[in-house]
This record gives C-alpha cells, structure tokens and sequence, in this order.
C-alpha cells in the first residue's frame, strides 16, 4: 500500500524541495505556498489526494488549509448547453432547460446531468447562451502568458499587482468584434491611475498602433481611440471622488465595433456610452498600464472576456418593487414584460413559454429564440441562502458554492446550498478557491 501523508503548513516546506517543474493541477495553501501534481480519487470529503512527478508517494492535503485549486483543463464549450441560470445567492451556470412549472425547474448539462431546483431560488434564467461564451478567464496560474515591459509584475492571490509604472499586456485568441471585457480593480492611494488599452493592433504600445484605451484617473473616465498616431477622444465622465472611497471596484466595457461604441460600467452602474465615427480599431490586444504613484500599489484580477450580442439589457435591480408582482421576461432587444410564467411546452420541435401578459385579453406563447432572460419574482419573506465557504468555477462560464468536495473517479462530489448533492466533472472545472467575496 502507498504511504498516505497529511500536508500541514509547517511541513510543506520540506515536500517542496523534492518536487520538480510539472505540467499539472496547482494547489495553492492559504501560507502562499504550491504543489502541482494531479489530484485524484479521494476516500475522504473535505481532503484531496495528490500524485507528483518521481515519487510513488500520495499527498492528503485537507480542505482547510488549501486557498485555491487551479486545474489544467481547458476551456470547452459543447454547445449543448443553451440557457444559464442564475440562482438567489449568486450562483450561476450553463445549462439546458428542461422543463418548469409552478414549483421546480428541471435542468440538463454535460458536465453535472440532470437535477431540479425549486423556482422560488430562481433569480433568472438567460436563453440563446451560445451567444454569450466565455473566451479568457485569468490571470492565469503564472506570468508566462502575459507580455510585460519590466520585472515589477507578481501574480498574487490570483492578480496581476505592481507599485511601478509599467504595462503587462496580452493577446486574446478569436477576439470578435463584439464582446464584453471586464476586470477587478484595487489600489493603494486616493484614486486609481491606469491605462487599459483594448483591440489594439500591437500590445507593444510603443509601436502606437491602431487601439482604443480607457483613461481612470481621480478626475474622469476617458475613453480614446489611437488611429494613424492621432488622438481621437470618443468621450469623458467627470467622476465624484466618493466613488473611489472603497479602494475596489469592478470595470465592464462592452464593445460593439460593429455598431461603433463602447459602453462604460463600474460596480455594475451604467458610466456612460461612448459612439465612434471612424472605422474601429481590429487588435485583439490588451494592454494594462499603471501610473499609480511611487509607493502606491494597483492589482488587477478576474479578467474575463465573453461574446456579446450588442444588446443592452434593463438592470430590474434598480426596481426590485416590479419583481414583487411579476416575472419580467425580457426580449433579445432588451423590452421587458411583466406577467405570470405558467410553462414551457414543445410545439412542432420548438420550446415556447407560455405567459400571462399584464393586461392582456388572453395568455401567450413566446419563441425561446426571441427571449434574451426571463426574471423569476421574488418574495418579500424569501429566506436568503448564507454564504459558502468554498466556490467552484466552471471552464466554459459558471459558479457554484460548497462547504466541502470530495474527488471520485472523474467527477467532483460537492452539496450545494440549493440543489443538493452534485457530481461535476473534473474536465469541467477550472478553478476552486475560497469564497471570500462573491
């Protein structure tokens, strides 16, 4: 029988000395220190199992003591999976929509099966998903895939940091011409200083190539389109400094190059939408570039790319009264409308929702294919879900809470708050982490 060891922070030092460079999955420990290997059947829920490269030992490192767990799988979408539901406490995933009814709603995917979950824990359900793909998540596990101008980028906790003036910069592999980048921002300091340059024909930025950049400062946002080495300011927003109190926050661009304009979010809050009369830049660059001041930090993290369909869609959380009263179905053209959902029913091969309009003489059915989401209505005495200890993320786009996972052949056991006991594929999950901010 192989030895089975227990890892303790106090005694991984040791262990890391006898490993060598390995392509695998990277478990990282809350004291900061790595192992990479492969994580294997676990007789045990809440310990992994690790094999590493010139040992015939097996590593059992315990839940508690693991920060995050990067897996080597990549990014793999079947397609199959058509709808996305979003749950109550946050949590969001890929799937096929099955049925629902006054009580439950069934679900398929490709990775998890089937499972139901109760509607009332339903906050929305997205159609036409295909639309809406994921194409970069990172960092990344290490700076290897990342272009910087100097030594003064680390990779900590999952984000690219420096307190230097200095670019790191990237290119995004099939960039279409619509598309959503976000990213979270922290800083030391009053206000961030940052440059973050996007479609850019070069990430070297030197060269001034065709690119758009946007420009935050303590002062405005500012976004610029570079062209033929002219400045062209497509817009600004003066800022109130208030909005730089909590030294985080989140940055969305949607970009629309076939519609020539940018549409500008912080923290979810619609800044403004900036229109372009030239032809837009066709880059597939991102460069990231810190001006903050000597001595004061700026860490970027949870960079994501996705497809968009240059829609935009009405945000109901500024007007949670209508979603006392109502389910909000809202079309791919972003109308809403309010009424009552009373099904989903298959009419000579398509899906169609039947639903009571507002004032409408009669009940409608309407084409999945003319859906964008569908807002579930929320009661005033919902018990809220708590907070996880742990998330899940999932390769092609998702999120799902736990406490505690066990590995068992090819699939990850987790409880979930909501839907109970899942059983998730290993190819599907890119990363496990702790839950400390949803």
């Amino acid at each position: 029988m192989r030895l089975l060891l227990f890892i303790t922070i106090t005694s991984l030092s040791a262990i890391l000395c006898s490993l060598t460079s390995y392509a695998g999955d990277i478990v990282t420990l809350k004291n900061g220190d790595s192992l990479t290997g492969n994580i294997i059947d676990s007789d045990q829920v809440g310990v992994f199992f690790l094999e590493y490269p010139e040992s015939n030992e097996k590593l059992k490192i315990k839940e508690e003591f693991i920060s995050n767990v990067s897996f080597t799988n990549e990014q793999k979408n079947t397609g199959n999976n058509t709808e996305k539901i979003q749950l109550i406490n946050g949590d969001h995933f890929p799937c096929k929509l099955d049925s629902f009814d006054e009580e439950n709603i069934t679900f398929t995917s490709d990775y998890m099966g089937k499972h139901s979950v109760p509607i009332a824990m339903v906050k929305r359900i997205y159609f036409n998903n295909k639309a809406q793909n994921v194409i970069y998540e990172g960092p990344g596990k290490d700076l290897s895939a990342w272009t910087t101008t100097t030594n003064d980028w680390k990779l900590k906790r999952n984000g690219l940091t420096t307190k230097k003036k200095t670019q790191v910069a990237k290119n995004i592999d099939k960039l279409p011409d619509n598309f959503v980048f976000e990213f979270t921002l922290e800083w030391t300091g009053d206000a961030p200083r940052l440059k973050v340059y996007f479609c850019a024909d070069s990430i070297n930025i030197s060269k001034k190539l065709d690119n758009y950049y946007l420009d935050m400062s303590s002062l405005e946002f500012r976004v610029t389109h570079y062209l033929k080495r002219r400045f062209k300011t497509l817009g600004y927003h003066s800022i109130d400094p208030k909005i730089f109190t909590v030294p985080k926050g989140k940055v969305s661009l949607y970009v629309d190059r076939k519609g020539k304009k940018i549409i500008l979010y912080y923290n979810k809050q619609k800044i403004k939408e900036f229109k372009d009369i030239a032809d837009p830049p066709k880059g597939s660059g991102i460069v990231f570039h810190s001006l903050q001041r000597i001595g004061e930090g700026v860490t970027i993290s949870d960079i994501k790319i996705s497809t968009w369909n240059g829609g935009l869609i009405q945000d109901l959380e500024k007007d949670p009264e209508r979603l006392k009263a109502n389910d909000i179905i809202t079309d791919i053209n972003g109308n809403p409308m309010r009424g009552t959902l009373t099904g989903i029913k298959k009419k000579n091969g398509k899906f169609f929702v039947d639903f009571n309009i507002a004032f409408a003489k009669k009940p409608s059915s309407i084409p999945l294919k003319g859906i964008h989401h569908i807002d579930f209505r929320r009661g005033a005495d919902l018990e809220e879900i708590g907070d996880a200890a742990r998330a899940l993320k999932i390769s092609s786009g998702g999120l799902l809470s736990y406490d505690s996972s066990q590995m068992v052949g090819d699939k990850l056991i987790i409880k979930h708050p909501i839907i109970g006991e899942m059983k998730i594929n290993k190819s599907a999950i890119s990363r496990l982490e702790t839950n400390e901010i949803k």
